[in-house]
């Protein structure tokens, strides 16, 4: 399903005229510690899956209306299911994601706009299946 499809825009309301991204996923040194040794001994890199911050914002007077506002609980704040997303930057990246932390709504009592907060499933992103004839 598309934003569009309930009226709202995936924005950027930050300042800076930059917009920001996640370059790769984070990922976490494993080390072990020995009293013998002042220098851990590497262990393994272990990626982390990606977590994001999406705004989405509407020029209608959206806000007020409790059945839009259901609609989008609906579509992106399943607390068990995790849902495609894909950006229009790139179509063919999926990233399947659940979101996380207290969703937030801030509005003049018509306009406004939701920030959530995405955790993925995985730290990379999914295309579909290609394939070729040998």
């Amino acid at each position: 399903m598309d934003s569009r499809d309930h009226g709202i825009y995936n924005v950027n309301i930050n300042v800076s005229s930059l917009l920001e991204e996640p370059f790769i996923a984070p990922s976490e040194i494993r080390e072990i510690n020995s009293r013998h040794h002042e220098k851990p001994f590497f262990q393994s890199n272990q990626r982390k899956v990606l977590v994001f911050n999406l705004t989405f914002a509407s020029d209608d007077s959206w806000v007020s209306n409790s059945s839009t506002l259901q609609s989008i609980v609906q579509w992106l704040c399943s607390p068990k299911i995790y849902k495609e997303l894909s950006f229009s930057d790139d179509l063919t990246k999926k990233y399947f994601a659940i979101y996380e932390g207290f969703p937030r709504l801030f509005h003049n009592g018509n306009q406004g706009y939701i920030e959530l907060i995405f955790r993925t499933n995985s730290p990379y992103a999914f295309s579909n299946l290609q394939t070729r004839d040998i």
